[in-house]
């Protein structure tokens, strides 16, 4: 009896062991993974010279994650893509133009890469898939971002709209908790909207490369992120580190700050590292 059980659990865990292999198993093939389209989870079609979501996607009822990257994809349609389970999108290194989604047809998504396209603007398609908490759009064409990206509402946590051509940002709803990352660096940025001083979450702030910032407008933005730890300030054009220090003495979790490439001297980097309690990098 004892060695029917040890038998039993033994077929147990093989029959586990091989239900979580075909569940990790990355299909890279589309007509392997037409095979067997319910045993489909993971999908990876990058660099296959695709200029077309294939149709057949479809068919993949079980799909979690699909990578369309590196291809020549002008036309991101949700509709195309199958929604029941589908939580990460990877279309970056493509074409895209134009994203064109039916109302709540990737309800479960939660991470987004269109980054390296040739988007100009973030759609409001965008807007009604509700459950993203991960947006990468770095390296397009965008010149403003919708309201909607910083709402409370949102709950976007990670968000890299670096490489883009954003002058001006929108403004921060009251009480924004969700928002930890944010790069904005390589952009035409000059002023951080006041309202900005509301993402009590924020852990991370890349500003690197907006040469016309105004040192003390975002001094006074910066001085209320009580949870900010890391800040980027690489080559941004800043000459004066006096109103951002004593803002900065305020921002008790700050662990560092990149002021690499900008024309100070190491005498102002070091009265900032004297009354900082983190490490400087000049």
């Amino acid at each position: 009896m004892l060695k029917f059980s040890c038998f039993l659990c033994f077929l147990c865990v093989l029959l586990l062991n091989q239900a979580s292999a075909q569940t990790h198993k990355v299909y890279k093939n589309l007509a392997a993974a037409l095979l067997q389209p319910d045993s489909v989870f993971h999908l990876d079609l990058s660099k296959q010279k695709l200029k077309y979501i294939p149709t057949e996607l479809i068919l993949f009822k079980k799909l979690q994650t699909l990578s369309l990257a590196n291809n020549k994809i002008t036309n991101l349609d949700f509709s195309k893509l199958p929604f029941n389970n589908l939580v990460k999108i990877d279309v970056s290194g493509n074409k895209i133009a134009v994203i064109s989604s039916q109302k709540n047809s990737v309800t479960k998504l939660t991470y987004l890469n269109i980054s390296y396209n040739q988007l100009t603007y973030l759609p409001e398609e965008l807007n009604e898939i509700t459950g993203i908490d991960t947006l990468i759009c770095n390296g397009n064409k965008l010149f403003e971002l919708p309201g909607w990206v910083m709402s409370n509402e949102k709950k976007i946590q990670y968000l890299n709209v670096a490489q883009n051509r954003l002058v001006s940002l929108p403004p921060v709803s009251n009480g924004n908790k969700d928002l930890k990352f944010i790069d904005l660096s390589q952009n035409d940025v000059v002023l951080l909207p006041e309202s900005w001083a509301n993402l009590s979450a924020l852990e991370t702030l890349n500003l690197s490369q907006n040469y016309y910032l105004e040192t003390e407008n975002i001094a006074r933005t910066l001085g209320d992120m009580k949870n900010l730890q890391n800040l980027t300030l690489r080559n941004c054009n800043i000459s004066g580190l006096y109103s951002l220090t004593r803002a900065l003495i305020f921002c008790r979790q700050l662990q560092r700050v990149d002021l690499f490439a900008n024309p100070l001297t190491e005498l102002q980097v070091n009265q900032m590292r004297g009354l900082l309690n983190a490490q400087i990098f000049f």
